[in-house]
């Protein structure tokens, strides 16, 4: 699209954007029925929609103690409608409030989260403060 030629409405269809979010729900359309036919197991369909187009990375952690542990993330990068950046506690907080998937809320997910951190004895201040400002607007 040229720009001056293009109101902002229009180029909100033609975005990058748009178009990587088109081509998700095709994927997502696709393996679903690809999931039905038994021709890809149905964990592969429900991972493709529920990531969001947000790229899948399985890692190995190094904790501060030097012990390695597997660990599975999920990454926005800028074109991805979900994406935040660096953003404020506040706006990270109230995102993750209001999101929620086929396999449930985000809250629940960072309360998972939460857990699992303190299971292993590891402090993460950031996830701290996400967490306490959730509950703090009173959404947990």
């Amino acid at each position: 699209m040229i720009a001056r030629y293009t109101s902002p409405e229009m180029g909100l269809v033609w975005s990058e954007q748009r178009r990587y979010e088109a081509w998700l729900q095709v994927e997502t359309a696709a393996a679903e029925a690809m999931a039905r036919a038994g021709i890809i197991p149905s964990e592969a369909a429900g991972d493709i929609r529920e990531r969001g187009g947000y790229q899948r990375e399985q890692l190995v952690i190094s904790l501060g103690d030097g012990r390695p542990v597997h660990g599975l993330t999920y990454v926005a990068a800028p074109a991805n409608r979900n994406y935040l950046g660096e953003a404020p506690v506040q706006e990270i907080a109230d995102q993750i409030a209001d999101a929620k998937g086929p396999s449930g809320h985000n809250i629940d997910y960072l309360h998972r989260l939460k857990e699992s951190l303190d299971t292993m004895g590891v402090v993460d201040h950031h996830v701290d403060a996400i967490v306490a400002e959730v509950r703090r607007s009173d959404r947990s």
